[in-house]
């Protein structure tokens, strides 16, 4: 499967230390700034005062405000493959059931990282032309393909697997993102992934 070519992407990957520690800093002054003062008065030059940096040098990594935007989604999205799979990995040798739980669990624990950040970014992500989460999404969606397919055998005899996955997965994050969004005391509770668990789990096996 070839995977689009993000649109807005980091100009250079930092390699030395020292350009490590710089790039950190750009991105946590970004993540304050957004959370600050929204997309509408961010702004290149103010996420470099915040940073201690001149212009120049966040130019050399980030050409614009919507790449520097860019890479925060992609942070988030290589936060929630980290947790399912570290889920999977811990939970691989129980119930499917467990398995499912565990994995809507990593995505809620991934949102509550920093919910505020995100708030901002789903909100107001709409008003630019940013697709980067589709290739963090296809990753995803490839692991939990794997781990269907390895417990075929537990899901409703003739289930397309790769629809299966497509559904879950956007039930399971477009659940979440909204609860981040509008409902956020729901992440501080188990019903919503006793709630999203039942439904999915129907969704997938047989009632009997």
């Amino acid at each position: 499967m070839h995977l689009k070519k993000p649109k807005y992407k980091i100009k250079k990957e930092p390699t030395q230390a020292r350009s490590k520690v710089t790039v950190d800093c750009i991105k946590e002054a970004a993540a304050q700034l957004l959370k600050e003062k929204g997309l509408l008065e961010f702004t290149t030059n103010h996420v470099a005062e915040r940073a201690g940096v001149s212009i120049g040098s966040l130019y050399q990594y980030f050409p614009s405000k919507e790449v520097l935007i860019a890479e925060l989604k992609r942070e988030h999205f290589a936060e929630l493959r980290t947790l399912i799979k570290e889920a999977y990995i811990a939970n691989s040798e129980q119930p499917f059931e467990r398995i499912i739980e565990s994995l809507i669990v990593a995505t809620i624990d991934a949102h509550r990282i920093d919910p505020d950040l995100h708030r901002v970014i789903g909100n107001e992500l709409s008003h630019l032309d940013i697709t980067e989460a589709e290739e963090s999404g296809e990753s995803i969606r490839d692991f939990l393909g794997l781990i269907f397919t390895a417990h075929q055998h537990e899901l409703k005899p003739g289930l397309d697997i790769s629809l299966a996955v497509k559904i879950t997965h956007r039930v399971v994050e477009s659940l979440t993102h909204d609860a981040v969004l509008n409902q956020p005391e729901l992440l501080k509770e188990n019903q919503l992934v006793d709630e999203i668990k039942r439904m999915i789990i129907l969704y997938l096996q047989d009632p009997n």
